[in-house]
């Protein structure tokens, strides 16, 4: 009916899908918002600075301080996951032009009928559950790729270590450039500090890029400080809805367009292993050249890919000799690369074939 269509169509068409139960398929913006991947390190600690963690987030800094992060079991609800993020080198004096935060990248095909840039770019609201051991302002930034459009809202930890549920809802904005197909579409942030250069006057679009408020806490101050951020969301419209529950199919699915890898889940690239890896043996001793297509489902773009011996070294494979020994260690490097395929060509003189494990990375963030 005309009522029901002018439900599903309004600006809180979220809330009222949820409501008639209707499911939209793609409500939450945020690749992996329940921490459910982490392909690269399978819940380890991610102890690299500027740095791809887990699967769609970047933990990023400027400054003498260091935080790391890690997916765990969520501290409240252990069959969920959070993240944890924890100061390890403390900065207690915030520079200028210092700056800790979080940030995740959606794809401009996931935020096109956004309509960002335009007169009439949409509300989007965000959602999640944090908990923090340093009570006080957070900064949450919004940017376009370029980084030279902005939006700061905060959330504020009333009660250190104690779970808190958020939401900051904004209008997207109406102006600059913005990109619509593979490339970025929309920045998110979560600031845990920064120095006066990227503070800001909340709740408007700023043509410069800002990262929080003058108000923000320092989350660096000490060694002991430790956060946790619970299943976050973004999604159309100026309501906060629950959750979008995906199978974890489909959330696979969905992560494996930006990264994918060889190595079995929960075993983390770079292992030591033979289960799972790709290996061409022809029983003989060739006298030339051999090659070896892989495919795979179409990814965001073409990604780079890094190939691993048995041992785990990047940039090596392993040979294969006809007698079944194995070497580790041969320099080898992937070719042809494209969004659903590559090559490796080997010369394999007097040997019988090779073995690898390899990561794709297409990622945005």
């Amino acid at each position: 009916s005309a009522y029901i269509k002018t439900l599903l169509d309004d600006a809180n068409a979220s809330a009222a899908q949820t409501t008639l139960g209707v499911a939209s398929g793609f409500k939450n913006r945020l690749i992996n918002g329940a921490w459910r991947f982490d392909q690269v390190n399978e819940g380890a600690l991610y102890t690299v600075a500027n740095t791809q963690a887990m699967d769609g987030w970047s933990a990023q800094f400027a400054g003498a301080g260091v935080f790391k992060v890690r997916r765990v079991a969520d501290p409240d609800y252990p069959s969920l996951y959070a993240l944890e993020l924890t100061c390890t080198t403390a900065d207690a004096s915030i520079g200028a032009g210092d700056y800790y935060r979080l940030l995740h990248a959606i794809e401009g095909y996931d935020a096109a009928d956004l309509l960002i840039g335009s007169a009439s770019a949409k509300q989007i609201t965000v959602s999640f559950d944090m908990k923090f051991s340093v009570a006080g302002t957070y900064g949450v930034s919004f940017h376009n790729s370029a980084v030279n459009r902005s939006y700061v809202g905060t959330v504020t930890q009333s009660v250190a270590n104690v779970r808190e549920a958020k939401t900051l809802t904004l209008t997207l904005d109406t102006t600059g450039t913005w990109l619509y197909t593979t490339g970025i579409g929309l920045y998110l942030g979560f600031c845990l500090a920064a120095g006066s250069t990227y503070q800001i006057a909340a709740g408007s679009w700023q043509a410069a890029q800002y990262m929080t408020t003058s108000d923000q806490a320092n989350f660096m101050s000490s060694i002991t400080n430790i956060g946790y951020i619970g299943r976050i969301q973004l999604e159309k419209g100026a309501v906060a809805t629950e959750f979008e529950e995906l199978s974890y199919e489909r959330d696979l699915a969905r992560v494996r367009r930006y990264a994918r890898k060889s190595y079995s889940r929960d075993v983390a690239v770079g292992t030591a292993t033979n289960v799972g890896r790709i290996a061409f043996n022809t029983g003989t001793n060739a006298t030339g050249y051999l090659a070896l297509g892989v495919s795979y489902p179409q990814m965001r773009a073409a990604p780079s890919v890094t190939l691993y011996d048995m041992a785990g070294t990047s940039g090596k494979i392993t040979d294969i000799q006809a007698n079944s020994n194995e070497l580790n260690g041969v320099a080898a490097s992937a070719q042809d690369i494209g969004d659903s395929a590559f090559d490796i060509f080997y010369n394999a003189t007097g040997r019988a074939g090779f073995c690898f494990h390899y990561y794709n990375n297409a990622r945005l963030s």
